[in-house]
């Protein structure tokens, strides 16, 4: 339909009020109260015309760089940011994995536990906090590691003494 003005007749073009992005979303277009032209708004810089609702369009901050990828603050799920850079979305790591850097990676290990080292018995290794894998960490002078702790070593390896009528030798661990 046509609406009349003082001196001419104008075609309603569209909804009042209603918004849309135009020039690939650096401009935000909102119909004016007539619904017979449509009033444009540039976004300016670090600002994009985007939707939160799929219905009213406005010009928002980018928030981050578009596909930029990061991992969630619980690392239980990575995200990347969306093609227009006004928010992340976000993928779920299944159950035994956690977000490492920007991907989902086994647990392999309970995070914070503490073990020998199969192959230096002067180290123990303790998994990291995410449980994706284990930091070696040294026992100090003069200790080894016995059933998952560091001990102070009793003897030098090899070592002989006399206890009451025994022989006693120093075991290779000390």
């Amino acid at each position: 339909g046509d609406i009349c003005d003082i001196d001419s007749c104008k075609t309603v073009i569209c909804a009042p009020g209603k918004t849309k992005c135009t020039d690939n979303n650096t401009i935000l277009n909102t119909c004016n109260s007539r619904g017979t032209a449509w009033d444009q708004m540039g976004c300016g810089v670090g600002a994009v015309c985007d939707t939160l609702d799929g219905t009213l369009y406005l010009c928002l901050s980018q928030s981050c760089a578009p596909q930029a990828k990061r991992c969630s603050p619980d690392s239980r799920s990575w995200e990347e940011c969306n093609a227009k850079g006004t928010n992340y979305v976000s993928h779920p790591c299944t159950y035994d994995q956690v977000c490492e850097g920007t991907q989902c990676v086994p647990i392999v290990c309970d995070a914070g536990k503490v073990e020998c080292d199969g192959a230096d018995k002067t180290l123990t290794r303790v998994c990291n906090t995410l449980g994706t894998g284990w930091d070696p960490k040294g026992c100090g002078p003069s200790t080894i590691c016995i059933n998952n702790a560091c001990v102070p070593k009793v003897c030098s390896a090899g070592y002989r003494k006399c206890a009451g009528q025994k022989v006693v030798e120093c075991n290779a661990d000390g």
